[in-house]
């Protein structure tokens, strides 16, 4: 079975560059001025990040008024774990950096180092593996702090996944939907639904508030990077690909950093 777990989703961005490291509760995280996607990293419950033992997984929304994210994203290296609880990671809180436009960690039990930026409507992710044929990214479309009601995800082809999400914050319904792509193909990819995971599954759907992800596995060198962009919309799936088209059509990461650094100035 596999088990909730609550988080703690952090909020927001601070817009003065900050050492994720100093004792202020600040909030983690990049976006730019009146962004819809405010991607960061989530902490136990009721734990800030400075003085949390895990990430939970990197949501790519949040609301500032009630703490909370969802559309977990997290990297890791191994056997595949879709249950919350053993997919976290401590973390290198010393060497993790917060600046205008980007965010850095180290994840220490998924032996993964993850940079993240954004525009308005994706968030970016730069991960860096170690020499692995077991290298893989979950994808747990049910993270969500208050209450995940339905979804579906789909893989579209060797690089790309999509869907939608509906969940519930206070009395608030949140539609979302959702394209994924990365800069390299899958060696390995799968579905869970419910207590269900299958590397044969090409698509899943829960009505019910159950379980529900995508996984995607590499083989990877040692210190090699594997970008992932994640387009976000309130509307459907293809404004979520015109997103990405158009707000980061190629692969420059530090490029983007810097213009999503720029834009707050």
């Amino acid at each position: 079975m596999i088990k909730p777990i609550v988080i703690f989703a952090l909020a927001g961005f601070c817009c003065n560059a900050v050492n994720a490291k100093d004792k202020r509760d600040d909030h983690v995280g990049p976006s730019r001025p009146s962004s819809m996607v405010k991607p960061g990293p989530d902490t136990e419950a009721d734990t800030p990040y400075n003085r949390a033992e895990y990430i939970t997984a990197f949501s790519q929304l949040r609301s500032d008024e009630m703490n909370a994210g969802c559309l977990g994203i997290m990297p890791s290296v191994g056997e595949l774990e879709v249950d919350p609880v053993e997919y976290r990671s401590s973390f290198d809180r010393g060497n993790s950096i917060q600046e205008p436009g980007g965010f850095s960690v180290d994840l220490l039990d998924n032996n993964v180092k993850v940079d993240l930026t954004a525009v308005d409507h994706v968030a970016v992710y730069r991960f860096t593996f170690p020499e692995s044929r077991e290298s893989h990214v979950i994808m747990d479309i049910s993270h969500m702090l208050k209450q995940f009601r339905a979804g579906d995800v789909k893989f579209r082809d060797d690089k790309t996944i999509e869907g939608t999400a509906k969940y519930k914050l206070g009395d608030k319904d949140i539609d979302i939907a959702f394209s994924f792509q990365f800069s390299k193909p899958f060696r390995r990819r799968g579905i869970w639904t419910g207590d269900q995971v299958s590397d044969k599954l090409r698509h899943g759907q829960v009505d019910d508030g159950s379980p529900l992800g995508a996984y995607a596995y590499f083989w990877t060198h040692e210190d090699e990077t594997i970008l992932m962009k994640v387009g976000i919309s309130n509307k459907d799936i293809a404004d979520a690909r015109k997103n990405l088209a158009t707000e980061f059509p190629g692969w420059d990461f530090k490029q983007l950093r810097r213009e999503s650094e720029r834009a707050w100035k």
